[in-house]
């Protein structure tokens, strides 16, 4: 099903890789700008990654690149979509929790039912020593998640409070959802147990 992308709205995919893997794992968030390019998007993006969610990272994975797909996503002239390199590193030194164990970060709007509200999975924030034998995650450590994240999508909003181009995280649809107006994100919130995936971990 594809995703719909509205003229003025954007699909940003965070693309992170494990020094120990080949594997890229990926965050995916629509935003909202005003002609704004995908290097100005992407920038965005990343400065708010360095600030509040580097610290939170294990120092084995790196934001390689942005992912940058500009609406329309449909119609005779579709927008580009441009990968832009990154390669800033997480900073935190930990023994990670297991490649297949994530945050599960829940992003919700002022409109009720399933399509209006979303999730991310992001690697690499969990140890060892923050998570026990059923997933749950010490609650010092989710609150400390918690504010980063909060601090993280107000930065998109606010443009990084002005140094780089305003891009507010909505939600978008895909092609065979009820909903057709993309939705802005006014609260995350960071889940008390973890995102697991359900195949294999593969290096």
């Amino acid at each position: 099903m594809a995703v719909v992308i509205p003229t003025g709205y954007a699909q940003v995919t965070l693309n992170f890789q494990n020094s120990l893997s080949d594997k890229v794992w990926s965050c995916v968030l629509g935003c909202q700008h005003t002609s704004s390019t995908p290097p100005d998007i992407a920038s965005t993006f990343a400065t708010a990654w360095g600030a509040f969610l580097a610290e939170t990272t294990d120092t084995n994975i790196s934001l390689v690149s942005e992912t940058v797909r500009m609406g329309p996503s449909t119609g005779p002239s579709p927008g580009v979509s441009v990968e832009i390199p990154d390669g800033q590193v997480g900073t935190e030194a930990m023994t990670g929790a297991p490649a297949n164990c994530t945050t599960l970060v829940s992003k919700l709007t002022a409109i009720g039912g399933r399509a209006n509200r979303g999730r991310n999975y992001w690697p690499g924030q969990l140890s060892a020593s923050t998570v026990n034998e059923v997933g749950q995650i010490s609650s010092t450590h989710r609150d400390y998640l918690q504010v980063q994240f909060i601090d993280f999508f107000g930065a998109l909003g606010s443009g990084n409070s002005g140094v780089t181009d305003l891009c507010p995280v909505v939600i978008l649809h895909d092609e065979t959802s009820p909903a057709t107006t993309p939705q802005p994100v006014v609260a995350v919130q960071v889940q008390n147990v973890i995102g697991s995936q359900r195949r294999r971990i593969r290096s």
